[in-house]
């Protein structure tokens, strides 16, 4: 929102970065003007002529001359506020499925493997993660016959929400009692 000649000539810092930010920029120009070197890629808030704080994420590349002195800094800024902010939406909702008293589970409806599973999932069934991970649910269900899921899919497509007993298996072979409840999420697939 900054007209050019509002920041050509104007302290960076001053005009642009956000006041939590300020210290750390400014330290940064100075180690470029002390030897030279500028951090690559760093990220920090600027706030906008309106006030408003948006998340940027720089490029820098030191220019140089022949001799090899500083002569600028060419650098590129993404706006990256909306990604860090879905970002910090997906820690939390991760945090509150590994946290939940349920396991949450979210398998492939095509090929029923597990995609995810909330942290106390496998630690329920003795087995990493990435074993898991690596199973279908018939593996773990096992009061499920794979010749049901197709019954079970089309009952869930139609908007029920499956409630049913069975037995998890556990990795060492003892199981353990579970009430399921399914339900088909469409997110850009099912």
């Amino acid at each position: 929102g900054w007209a050019r000649d509002e920041i050509i000539g104007a302290d960076w810092c001053d005009r642009l970065v956000a006041p939590e930010a300020t210290g750390g920029v400014r330290q940064s120009l100075a180690g470029l003007r002390a030897n030279g070197n500028l951090p690559r890629h760093r990220e920090y808030a600027i706030v906008t002529r309106n006030g408003e704080r948006r998340e940027i994420a720089w490029s820098n590349v030191t220019m140089r001359d022949p001799a090899g002195r500083v002569t600028g800094v060419a650098s590129i800024g993404e706006d990256v506020t909306n990604r860090n902010q879905e970002d910090k939406v997906r820690r939390i909702f991760r945090a509150l499925i590994d946290q939940s008293n349920d396991i949450v589970d979210v398998v492939d409806p095509t090929t029923a493997r597990y995609i995810d599973v909330s942290d106390n999932g496998p630690a329920s069934l003795g087995s990493p993660r990435e074993e898991l991970l690596d199973r279908r649910i018939f593996d773990v269900e096992r009061t499920l016959d794979e010749t049901e899921w197709p019954a079970l899919l089309e009952r869930l497509r139609t908007g029920d929400e499956v409630r049913r007993e069975g037995r998890h298996v556990c990795r060492d072979g003892n199981s353990f009692p579970v009430e399921v409840s399914a339900k088909l999420i469409r997110l850009e697939r099912e």
